[in-house]
């Protein structure tokens, strides 16, 4: 499951193939052993980090989605808080969002190479959660171009939603081992040893980092480098849910009995009850589409997890293969 099945896997949700394999390999005997209930909490541990059971087809031809309810938590401490959320009122919650998006990495199309394109859907993407938000009297702030940087991320304090729209990467540590120079702003040596450091986003000014790879570290500096070490510290305590809207947002190193190393671990701990991450590199124009139709129903229902769920199956409607619509997974309470 580890090797073989995982690779095949990533290989298939890639490609476009057929994913009938993958239920005898990850879900047959759990499938089995719940055919009678539609919602399952699920804490997934080692390679179940790396797959989202809800892209797994079923015999039938359906895929796990179309039958199940899967919450992600990560502990059966989520069950019990999402049960008392369930009780509250949504109207009652403090209706604050701080978006980013579009940020301004500092590429120059006259250069000969440039290590990050931009990403122009972003822009619409968060402007569009703007223009919702703000409709349903939501307190909105919204950092692009230039602003969209860590230092302002970094003075973000307590939103109710904090949605982030860029550049996401991983690094793997024999990647990083390996490399001559810096990768992402640290020395090979420390990130190898730290996986923390070796997971992010990009945000303004980004490029110069990646052009400049010869200073010392730049833990401490606004050089465009969001890690998931310096993403700890963040004031999230009162944060309902962070977005990563990026690629790989959801991977980092694996540690059995522990989870993963990465974003989503780094944004729980500075306080955010649930976030939203990605296993794979995302499709612009469904990305866009997942996340102004979650939010869509996010304000009507009041309840994240049945809005998700919602707007993952309305994307799946558009765009069939489970590339497009199965990248994100919502964890926590």
């Amino acid at each position: 499951m580890e090797t073989t099945y995982i690779k095949e896997y990533h290989k298939a949700i890639m490609s476009g193939k057929n994913m009938g394999k993958f239920y005898g390999y990850f879900w047959s005997d759990m499938d089995i052993n719940t055919n009678t209930s539609k919602n399952l909490y699920i804490s997934v541990d080692g390679i179940y980090n790396q797959l989202n059971i809800n892209t797994i087809e079923l015999p039938d031809s359906n895929y796990v989605i179309d039958v199940k309810n899967i919450l992600y938590v990560t502990n059966t401490k989520d069950i019990i808080g999402l049960k008392e959320k369930n009780e509250e009122s949504f109207a009652l919650y403090n209706k604050s969002a701080v978006l980013f998006g579009y940020p301004d990495y500092q590429y120059n199309f006259e250069e000969s190479f440039s290590y990050i394109s931009p990403l122009p859907g972003t822009k619409v993407e968060v402007e569009n959660i703007q223009e919702m938000l703000e409709k349903n009297l939501w307190e909105v702030e919204l950092y692009t171009k230039a602003i969209a940087s860590e230092e302002n991320i970094k003075k973000v304090d307590n939103p109710f939603v904090l949605h982030i729209a860029t550049h996401g990467f991983y690094v793997e540590e024999e990647m990083s081992s390996s490399g001559n120079g810096r990768a992402f702003g640290i020395e090979p040596k420390r990130d190898a040893e730290n996986p923390l450091l070796r997971s992010g986003l990009l945000l303004a000014g980004a490029e110069n980092t990646f052009q400049n790879i010869d200073t010392k570290d730049n833990i401490g500096k606004d050089d465009g480098v969001l890690n998931a070490f310096e993403a700890m510290i963040l004031n999230l305590d009162k944060t309902e849910i962070v977005v990563l809207s990026a690629c790989q947002t959801g991977l980092g190193e694996i540690k059995s009995g522990e989870g993963v190393y990465g974003l989503q671990r780094s944004f729980q701990i500075a306080g955010a009850a649930s976030v939203i991450t990605s296993l794979w590199s995302v499709s612009d124009e469904g990305t866009q589409d997942l996340m102004t139709i979650f939010y869509t129903h996010w304000l009507t229902t009041g309840d994240k997890y049945t809005a998700f769920h919602k707007a993952q199956l309305e994307i799946k409607e558009k765009y069939k293969y489970p590339y497009y619509w199965g990248a994100f997974v919502l964890v926590g309470q």
